[in-house]
């Protein structure tokens, strides 16, 4: 019933706020619809915060952004690798020799 599947959708909607997810423009029943555009969203947006953020990057401190550690755990992966630079997460991985060597990495 698309009732409760609302209702389940805004119970786990409501943990997230509690635990200061930041949730910008997004409803029960975008998710209950299958908003796939949201949906993703709603994932990365979970991701980022728990995940990510608790990424620890020796040397570093705490007051980074997620998106500042994983772009120098990015950089400190690559390194030694000829040609291979991480600068940002958009051109930098566009022809897909970063993503390579991050997995040659860890191969």
């Amino acid at each position: 019933m698309r009732f409760h599947k609302l209702q389940n959708v805004q119970i786990a909607l409501d943990f997230l706020r509690r635990r200061q997810v930041k949730l910008v423009n997004i409803r029960n029943d975008d998710i209950a619809d299958g908003n796939p555009k949201l949906t993703l969203g709603l994932i990365w947006t979970i991701i980022l915060h728990f995940q990510i953020s608790d990424i620890q990057v020796n040397g570093q401190s705490d007051d980074m952004s997620a998106k500042e550690k994983l772009l120098l755990w990015s950089q400190r992966m690559v390194e030694g690798y000829h040609g291979i630079r991480c600068d940002n997460f958009t051109t930098s991985w566009r022809d897909g020799k970063l993503f390579n060597a991050v997995i040659h990495k860890h191969e």
